[in-house]
């Protein structure tokens, strides 16, 4: 569900421990601890999760705080302002680091300043919000129509019919698609931003595609050869053949609707034209070579293992599924990632890197 407001969302996941229809805070914790249990309500751009966490033979006694803690949070205003208040000092101290000032810029640049996913949070923004507005927001957003309930590990029984129970009486809500509000960010540029700090914080990137695209797998693993593993090329160029930096990474951050590729190194200032050069000199051997069947399978193997140890364990095979489910609307996406991933060739990667990392469509932010 899309927000009304700006932060409404972000603000709502981090109230609804703070008090209900029938607990206060205080009660909603030590009925948590007393069975060594644990409540979080982690979000991300695309949804606000709540993840339990107990042992099965306390199913009914944390069943009934986490169907409070959903259908009947209160966000008392004392609650609500000291929240607000930590917030604002963590955004302080943020707002003083080069790689989230890099990041946040290149996010806004490639998404757009009015993009769901682009927007950046403020000091300003945060005070606008009230408690009249998370209420709003809940009770526009939360119902059984837009969630999914997904349980791992040993299930008590009748597991189904006391779900059903709990939640099966929840209101439904509209859904409007975020799709709809999508806005164009830029293509491209060069960004720079001062900053006091000694280290100078380099994030390129450019938007991609979303998970259920052709191109998708590919992309995957060629960000992997790029930069996505420790043995990647930008990892062996800047690090261990040059010096410049500890660590440079590539990532593809997938979300519901889009992705974007997020190149970020840090490195002392003088070093920073030749860092950024080094960073096109690969791209460019990507994109006028076909890499060897070696480093190609070397990839895949490498794939492959970081897949298995995401799903080692029920907890994180359930967290998988979830995220599986909320960006594709299939539990299987990663079986069918790694499926896809078997076919593919080096002449694909090298017309991927054609097709997507022209240097000229890349954004590049530099905050020194």
């Amino acid at each position: 569900m899309s927000e009304t407001k700006r932060l409404t969302a972000v603000c709502c996941a981090h109230m609804l421990k703070e008090g209900t229809k029938s607990f206060s805070s205080k009660e909603i914790a030590e009925r948590i601890e007393n069975v060594g249990a644990s409540v979080a309500f982690p979000f991300s751009f695309d949804a606000v999760n709540a993840a339990t966490i107990g042992l099965t033979r306390f199913f009914d006694d944390l069943l009934p705080v986490l169907k409070e803690l959903m259908l009947c949070p209160q966000f008392p205003q004392e609650e609500f302002a000291l929240l607000r208040r930590r917030i604002l000092q963590k955004l302080q101290v943020d707002l003083a680091q080069n790689d989230v000032l890099a990041y946040r810029i290149l996010t806004e640049k490639i998404f757009g300043a009015d993009h769901p996913y682009g927007y950046n949070s403020s000091a300003s923004l945060y005070k606008e919000v009230s408690t009249a507005d998370l209420q709003h927001y809940h009770s526009q957003s939360f119902g059984k129509q837009n969630a999914a309930i997904f349980i791992s590990g040993r299930m008590p029984g009748e597991w189904r019919q006391r779900l059903e129970d709990a939640f099966g009486a929840w209101r439904n809500t509209p859904w409007i698609p975020m799709e709809k509000q999508v806005t164009k960010g830029q293509t491209g540029g060069v960004f720079v931003s001062q900053c006091s700090n000694l280290q100078t914080a380099i994030r390129i990137g450019r938007r991609l595609v979303p998970t259920s695209h052709p191109d998708f797998a590919t992309l995957v693993l060629l960000n992997a050869v790029l930069g996505g593993y420790y043995g990647s090329r930008l990892m062996y160029n800047l690090r261990e053949e040059k010096g410049l930096t500890y660590g440079v990474h590539s990532t593809l951050d997938t979300y519901r609707y889009d992705s974007f590729l997020n190149i970020s190194v840090e490195t002392e200032k003088q070093n920073t034209d030749e860092v950024v050069e080094s960073i096109r000199h690969e791209i460019e051997r990507l994109q006028a070579h076909t890499i060897t069947e070696d480093e190609l399978q070397m990839v895949k193997n490498y794939l492959g293992g970081h897949f298995l140890s995401l799903i080692d364990g029920p907890f994180a095979a359930a967290e998988v599924m979830r995220v599986s489910w909320l960006e594709s609307q299939r539990i299987t996406a990663l079986q069918d990632l790694f499926t896809d991933l078997v076919d593919i060739r080096p002449s694909d990667l090298m017309e991927a890197a054609q097709k997507y990392l022209d240097w000229e469509d890349l954004t590049k932010v530099i905050v020194h």
